[in-house]
């Protein structure tokens, strides 16, 4: 997948998944420089261009396997907690359109 992840703002792009129009991405970037400082959630045309940053969350935390919806308007991902006080993980909707984000499962499942 190039979609121009380069130090010092990204480490690597993984776990794509691509609408179901076939003209968008959608995949999980680590971002640092040599080490990881955060993660997130990253749309983008088919081809990795025109990368948007719809999530972006502190290491302890990490943003990852996206899927979209079968109509393509949203992307369901999990989100890992790797904090003593929240321990686990939830499922999160993402609103394509708007960018609203709304948890789908409750925090501390082993959900993804």
């Amino acid at each position: 997948m190039a979609t121009g992840c380069t130090p010092p703002e990204c480490l690597e792009d993984g776990f794509p998944a691509i609408s179901p129009d076939g003209r968008q991405l959608a995949f999980r970037r680590i971002f640092g420089n040599t080490t990881p400082t955060s993660t997130g959630i990253v749309i983008a045309g088919v081809s990795g261009a025109d990368a948007d940053v719809v999530t972006n969350v502190p290491w302890s935390t990490i943003d990852t396997s996206p899927s979209w919806s079968p109509n393509g308007t949203e992307v369901v991902f999990a989100r890992v907690q790797y904090t003593a006080n929240v321990p686990g993980s939830a499922l999160y909707i993402l609103v394509v359109a708007t960018g609203d984000i709304r948890r789908l499962t409750p925090e501390g499942l082993a959900a993804s």
